[in-house]
């Protein structure tokens, strides 16, 4: 299997953001399937756009090293969010 580092974001995936909500890693297993539910503190209810989900490469351990991306923060997945 492998982890990935996933977040909420402001913006959209074509015009990205920074972090709104940071979520605990997606664990996938050998097959590829995975799944994950991360509960978030007084969340604000997403608005009709301008949220996006970004899971990528490597966990939260692998994407940065002294506080730059390394090669495992490339996004794998994106999606825009909205009610």
């Amino acid at each position: 299997g492998s982890s990935h580092a996933q977040h909420i974001h402001l913006g959209t995936c074509n015009a990205q953001g920074p972090v709104k909500y940071p979520l605990d890693d997606l664990v996938a297993s050998p097959a590829g399937s995975a799944e994950a539910t991360t509960v978030v503190q007084n969340a604000e209810a997403p608005p009709a756009s301008g949220w996006y989900l970004n899971v990528h490469l490597g966990s939260s351990s692998q994407i940065e090293q002294n506080g730059q991306p390394t090669l495992y923060f490339q996004p794998i997945i994106c999606a825009d969010i909205g009610k």
